[in-house]
């Protein structure tokens, strides 16, 4: 049996937390599926350990003497001992078997569990939340008894219950994990199905696999967002906290992770309608806050921890009404354990706050400038240094994580105020979050140094002589531009990552060492003689060239024993990119560069970094007979064929190139990016056999990539009439504006001009309109226009055709080739705010360009552009709902604004699913109410219009009939005005169209216009004024009621009833719906 304590790490022992910690230690380093042998012997260690201390503390009657001394071989491998896995685990095994009476047969989370599961309320989400965020769960959920009991009753019941959606999220919400399922086919045809599930490891313990029976029992489960993510993220903090107090190692650094897991839920964050979806954290639910209370029970915390709760969740206050409800049992906690920080009153730094911010606009220094302080910052400094509350608050645990951890330590800040923050935090080592401070501090001296050292760069002479490495802008050129690959072999730290952050590229300075004129670039030559050799260095705006003895060189194919021989400082350094010897000599070769970057102008501070970057792509050639290179028929490969080969080509603002890889003869074509490499689109050759080859295709791509054919806008035989232009604000420049031309200023040098701007993704939309005849009979408040929409959405690109007089959208096939010819499913895929069938996505302007010429002889003349004319168009959506619903398609798939494309009032609404029910309210409260079905959908297209007109003051229409996952529309009504809302139950939502928009985005907290409507003061922004952009608003989301985010999602779009205080959500919920609901 000693040998299970030696596999545990511990002395024998009956302290079951002391042995939980020991196996939580262990298996970190030890996982299942990297060493499964060994992870099966810690586990049964852990498990006898458990059973010896239960026994002997009598903690439970589950073990006999009898069970503790024939426990299992800890030392076996035989398959009978072998379980399903802590993690990558598949459902190959039984759980493990309870001896004797389960010791929670009659706990309250088993009852309590038993009462929900077989309840009328089973399908309650927010049942589900409350039980799992329970004292009675928490307290039992991790022990494997409690979970082989909980499968045990699941599935005793799954013939009359069998395991629900709600309840299952619920279970991968406490539990943290996910699961995928696959279904395959067996050699006697017969289907079966595997589960997989991964669990976060600081969740895994020592009863999973039962929770993993369970799941595998239930429907697959959703991915979560909402109220389950944000109780997800408080699960992962509690069980973070839990880790900290079963190691009962309270350093700085653990309370200050507690500090700030504790601020996530001041009651700014807390709401029941959490929005989050996985790439937002700023949300808590009621339930997460269930957790922090539940984790303040535990014994033998820190004081310290109870006094931050306190000051962070201002328990002070919590002794009523909402307060009360989510923080009066916390604050219960914390008075039982400090019950002198009742009365006391909350420090205020509001003085020093108002006081630091005039001192800091005197000091400030911005970015760019230099941060020496002058006499009058030192003075000013040492003056606020001296203040007794300053000094104070510097000890101040909410002061130093508001405000010193912030604003107050930041690269405005002049360098001797930062250097006193050091100093300070250097002599008071134990106050709160001092090493945070002082690396703050630090960082931000970094910054300043940083822009120092850029300014200084920028504004240094690029004159001729200036290219020596003693140069400082010199050496950042050099650096930036000869080792966009180098990495340091032990650290893995990319240069690159070093460049980007300390030493970045410098455009300016760079074009003018190269004297660039007219968009020209003059590369510098410097030859020099390295033995019987001469080698040749061009210096080019973003990358270096090389020659030896006039052949230009590819690849690194200089020997570091001849390079080592050079005396010459910069003619050394000139020579490392084309330089490469083994990996075994990287030390060596660091070494030498380090001793040698002492004579250049490399940032001190910098020179070791650079040191071993440099020689990690100098040392990148394998040993001699080292495997895994032959892969040629004659086995015979050389080690340089492993090194990159490359080809280079630039403009002013682009550097593109190609690598061969010489064992795969593949060739890629890629972007220089200051982020790294860009593989562009369709930039994967193969079959490239030899260098020759590689570098007659790599110079005719590269040629073909920096100067792309011209646009053939002399093919349109008529320039549009109007032409309008849209930024790419997350490609372009960000004081990039919209375009519009009209009339004369069309020319085909604009024209052309734009079009490459939507090819280098400058534009995310570009639109051509030429003018048109109205319909006859139809009478439209808009101009009538054909136009051709070249677009960007959802990480794709169309080119779309709209015909007003037709009604009528194309759009241009991705492989006009293979339309019909290929057997496929006919999908729509998201595209802006709506769906466009897959096969008319484009993935970069390339595949678009290259039918410019028949679009624009089409688009020349009126009809032209009609279903597969010319072979290459296809309907943009489907084609039979008529004028309605083309306008909706133009807004929601082609960006029009609502002024080029709405419908008349009087015209009929477009559904995509009709409502089941509508109820409409006149002036004198009568209600009529409608069950829609096939008979009376015109009723309710009349019943829309008469409302637009004034006829009623209200009108529900409610898609479902469930209760609590119904969805409504609701339009209000007064003298005139109207006011939208929608509302969904499950989401337990109410969001309100906004009519005024730059009023709703200048609202500043309690600073809004009001108006009053139907009785109540309501934001004024959410009144519409006319009918027109209401009956729009409400078209655009009965068109996309499936996927209504996408509609309401828009930024400033939707809003709720009030910016500062919403009335609780079963209030407006009554108020809109309540009264004209037949069965509530």
């Amino acid at each position: 049996m000693d040998d299970l304590w030696i596999i545990l790490g511990l002395e024998a022992t009956q302290d079951i937390s002391a042995i939980k910690r020991a196996y939580a230690q262990k298996t970190k380093t030890c996982h299942p599926e990297e060493n499964p042998q060994e992870f099966m012997k810690l586990r049964k260690a852990y498990q006898t350990a458990l059973a010896y201390a239960e026994k002997d503390t009598g903690n439970t009657g589950s073990f006999t003497n009898t069970a503790v001394e024939t426990s299992i071989d800890i030392t076996s491998d035989s398959d009978d001992d072998k379980e399903a896995e802590d993690n990558g685990w598949t459902l190959s095994g039984n759980p493990k078997q309870q001896l004797g009476e389960n010791p929670y047969a009659d706990h309250e989370a088993i009852q309590s569990f038993l009462t929900l599961y077989t309840g009328k309320q089973r399908k309650d989400q927010k049942r589900w939340l409350d039980y799992f965020t329970s004292d009675a769960f928490l307290n039992a959920a991790w022990d494997w008894r409690f979970t082989a009991l909980l499968l045990e009753h699941i599935t005793r019941l799954e013939g009359e219950y069998p395991v629900n959606r709600e309840f299952l999220i619920g279970l991968c919400v406490a539990y943290q994990f996910t699961v995928s399922r696959a279904v395959y086919l067996n050699p006697d045809g017969s289907e079966r199905t595997e589960f997989d599930f991964q669990m976060r490891p600081e969740a895994r313990f020592d009863g999973q696999e039962s929770v993993f029976e369970i799941a595998a029992k239930g429907p697959f489960p959703k991915r979560l967002k909402g109220n389950e993510l944000a109780v997800f993220e408080s699960f992962t903090e509690y069980h973070q906290l839990a880790d900290m107090a079963e190691k009962g190692i309270w350093s700085e650094q653990e309370i200050g992770k507690c500090s700030e897991i504790i601020g996530c839920y001041v009651a700014g964050y807390i709401t029941d309608k959490c929005q989050q979806r996985g790439d937002v954290d700023c949300e808590r639910h009621p339930a997460g806050l269930r957790l922090i209370t539940h984790f303040f029970r535990r014994d033998g915390l820190p004081e310290e921890l109870y006094r931050i709760a306190w000051q962070k969740l201002d328990l002070e206050t919590a002794v009523m009404g909402k307060a009360k409800i989510l923080y009066g049992a916390l604050r219960e906690l914390v008075l039982k354990r400090l019950p002198q920080l009742s009365g006391q009153p909350k420090e205020s730094f509001a003085k020093l706050r108002t006081d630091f911010t005039d001192y800091a606009v005197s000091t400030c220094k911005l970015h760019g400038e230099n941060a020496q302080a002058t006499e009058a910052d030192i003075q000013k400094t040492d003056e606020f240094w001296a203040r007794e509350d300053f000094q104070s608050a510097l000890l101040n645990r909410r002061f130093v994580e508001e405000e010193m951890l912030h604003t107050w330590v930041n690269e405005d800040r002049c360098d001797y105020y930062l250097k006193k923050v050091i100093q300070f935090y250097k002599e008071h080592g134990t106050a709160p979050c001092a090493a945070r401070v002082i690396a703050r501090a630090n960082e931000m001296l970094k910054m300043q140094e940083v822009a120092d050292r850029i300014k200084q760069d920028r504004e240094s002479a690029a004159a001729r002589n200036a290219a020596t490495l003693k140069s400082s802008p010199f050496f950042r050129h050099w650096l930036n531009t000869g080792f966009y690959q180098a990495r340091d072999l032990e650290s893995g730290r990319s240069l690159l990552e070093y460049l980007n952050q300390e030493l970045p590229y410098l455009p300016e300075w760079s074009r003018e060492f190269l004297e660039v004129t007219d968009e020209t670039i003059f590369p510098k030559s410097f030859t020099y003689t390295l033995g019987a050799d001469t080698v040749e260095v061009r210096f080019h705006l973003r990358y270096m060239a090389f020659f030896v003895n006039q052949n230009p060189v590819y690849r690194a194919c200089l020997e570091w024993e001849r390079v080592f021989e050079l005396t010459d400082t910069d003619m050394f350094f000139f020579s490392l990119p084309v330089t490469a010897t083994t990996y075994d000599h990287f030390q060596t070769v660091k070494t030498e560069i380090l001793r040698r970057l002492e004579d250049t102008a490399a940032p001190k501070d910098s020179q070791s970094l650079i040191a071993a970057c440099l020689a990690g792509q100098v040392c990148s050639l394998p040993l001699p007979g080292e495997a895994g290179l032959a892969r040629d028929i004659d086995g015979k490969v050389p080690p340089e064929s492993i090194l990159p080969f490359e080809v280079f080509a630039e403009d002013t603002e682009h550097l593109y190139g190609c690598e061969w890889v010489e064992h795969s003869h593949a060739l890629f074509l890629f972007e220089q990016l200051p982020i790294g490499r860009q593989i562009l689109q369709n930039g994967v050759y193969d079959d490239v056999a030899d260098a020759r080859s590689a570098v007659a295709l790599s110079r005719q791509i590269l040629e073909e990539t920096l100067s792309p054919p011209p646009i053939p806008t002399e093919l349109l035989v008529y320039l549009p009439d109007a032409v309008y232009a849209n930024p790419d604000f997350n490609v372009g420049c960000k004081d990039d504006r919209p375009v519009e031309l009209s009339g004369e200023a069309v020319t085909r040098a604009k024209l052309a001009k734009l079009l490459m701007q939507f090819a280098s993704d400058r534009l995310e939309r570009l639109e051509l309109s030429w003018n048109i005849a109205a319909p006859v009979g139809e009478e439209l408040d808009y101009n009538t226009r054909r136009s051709l929409v070249f677009i960007k959405g959802g990480g794709g690109y169309a080119c779309l055709y709209f015909d007003d007089f037709r009604a009528k959208s194309y759009a241009l096939l991705k492989k006009p080739e293979l339309y019909g010819k290929i057997k496929d499913n006919i999908s729509l895929v998201a595209f802006r705010q709506s769906k466009l069938f897959h096969d008319v996505i484009h993935q970069g302007f390339s595949s678009i360009g290259r039918h410019l010429d028949v679009i624009f002889r089409q688009v020349s003349w009126p009809n032209n552009v009609d279903f597969m004319a010319g072979g290459i168009w296809d309907y943009a959506m489907n084609v039979f709902y008529g004028r309605s619903k083309y306008h909706l398609d133009k807004q929601l798939l082609g960006g029009f604004p609502m002024e080029r494309a709405h419908n008349r009032l009087d015209a009929p609404f477009y559904f995509s699913f009709y409502p089941s029910s509508a109820a409409c309210v006149d002036e004198q409260g009568d209600v009529e109410k409608m069950e829609i079905g096939t008979a009376n959908k015109s009723k309710l297209q009349q019943t829309l219009i008469r409302f637009l007109k004034g006829d009623f003051c209200r009108l529900r229409m409610t898609w479902g009939t469930d209760a609590e996952r119904r969805e409504h529309i609701v339009l209000l009504q007064d003298s005139g005005r109207f006011v939208m809302a929608w509302i969904q139950e499950e989401k337990r939502t109410v969001q309100y169209h906004v009519a005024d928009v730059k009023t709703y985005l200048d609202v500043e907290e309690k600073k809004y216009p009001k108006d009053t409507f139907q009785g109540r003061i309501i934001p004024a922004y959410l009144i519409h004024e006319g009918v027109t952009a209401l009956r729009n608003a409400l078209e655009l989301l009965l068109a996309e009621l499936d996927e209504s985010d996408t509609v309401t999602g828009k930024f400033a779009e939707y809003a709720g009833e009030n910016p500062v205080k919403e009335r609780p959500y079963e209030v407006l919920w009554a108020e809109l719906v309540s009264d004209t609901l037949a069965n509530k």
